[in-house]
């Protein structure tokens, strides 16, 4: 089990409309352990805290990349 999986995986869904649907399958505040089994049918092991400290990162990233953890002048 990994992070690193975990970030594959979140990429993804990103990236396939197939993948999206069977989440969104899930409803609105899915049991975590049936998105980590969705990402071992995949060959993607992780653990819930994995695939939610790879979120978090996610999540930094894209603050990062957008500009959003910048101070201010």
């Amino acid at each position: 089990m990994s992070v690193n999986d975990a970030m594959q995986f979140i990429a993804r869904v990103r990236s396939n409309e197939n993948l999206q649907a069977q989440l969104r399958e899930l409803g609105i505040d899915p049991d975590l352990s049936e998105v980590a089994a969705l990402g071992a049918r995949l060959g993607l092991n992780f653990s819930i805290a994995e695939l939610r400290s790879a979120f978090g990162y996610e999540w930094a990233m894209r603050s990062i990349h957008h500009g959003l953890l910048k101070k201010p002048d």
